[in-house]
């Protein structure tokens, strides 16, 4: 399979921002993932999809790279919201 990080790291990215994003979206919310638990390891998921998104973008010349690319600014955009919230 052709650009096996990128790939990876594809999956990675967007699973964590959907976990991420699970306490917010009333649209895709899943009830039994809805808590902050959740967020954290989405967080963890999406680390990981980072370090494997950018050394898919170094290494490996495909088109998924530039989805990758994507998703990593929209994880630093979301985490950045996050760090502003008011604690309830």
């Amino acid at each position: 399979m052709d650009g096996k990080l990128n790939w990876i790291g594809f999956l990675f990215l967007y699973i964590g921002l959907f976990l991420m994003t699970q306490p917010f979206s009333a649209d895709l919310r899943i009830e039994a993932l809805a808590n902050w638990t959740t967020v954290f390891i989405g967080f963890l998921v999406y680390f990981v999809g980072v370090i494997f998104g950018i050394f898919g973008f170094l290494r490996e010349q495909t088109p998924l790279r530039w989805i990758n690319l994507a998703g990593l600014f929209i994880g630093i955009v979301l985490v950045s919201i996050f760090m502003f919230l008011p604690n309830s």
